[in-house]
């Protein structure tokens, strides 16, 4: 993967788990935040509302984060109105696809199941077709990352 001069690559989550967890993984995510040097170049890969990221940067749609393919968020609304996934084409493995919150389990990607508890189960629908068709033309292989046996898959596929 090209070295695009990304400092830092942080998981982030925003809104979503600060009603969970009360606001302290969002304030300690701001605290850090506020550490990195100005000149930093960051790529935040995460779930929930984007009110964090608003912060730093405004995704519309998609974005190819090298401009070469390698590195693609898709957005994918309906677990959340933020909501995206990550392709990342690597050398050895080709097309990677991560969920992130579209699928839970490995049965509910074969079923086509939308949680009731998403922002909005049409949009969800919509994006899951999307998702699949997306995977099917980069021939990704599709990692669900809340189901164990992907999950535990995941290290030996990314290196």
């Amino acid at each position: 993967m090209k070295n695009n001069n990304y400092n830092y690559i942080a998981a982030i989550y925003d809104q979503l788990t600060s009603l969970i967890f009360f606001g302290y993984i969002q304030s300690a995510q701001l605290e850090y935040l506020s550490l990195l040097p100005e000149t930093g170049r960051i790529l935040f890969i995460g779930g929930g509302t984007g009110s964090t990221l608003k912060k730093v940067v405004q995704l519309s749609g998609d974005h190819d984060v090298f401009g070469d393919g390698t590195v693609i968020i898709k957005n994918m609304p309906g677990h959340t109105i933020g909501h995206q996934v990550l392709m990342v084409s690597l050398p050895e493995t080709g097309n990677v696809l991560l969920s992130g919150d579209m699928y839970h389990f490995e049965q509910n990607r074969e079923e086509s199941v939308v949680p009731q508890f998403n922002y909005s189960i049409p949009q969800s629908k919509k994006s899951i077709a999307e998702f699949e068709e997306f995977a099917k033309q980069n021939n990704a292989k599709v990692i669900i990352q809340h189901d164990a046996k992907d999950f535990s898959e995941m290290p030996a596929v990314l290196n």
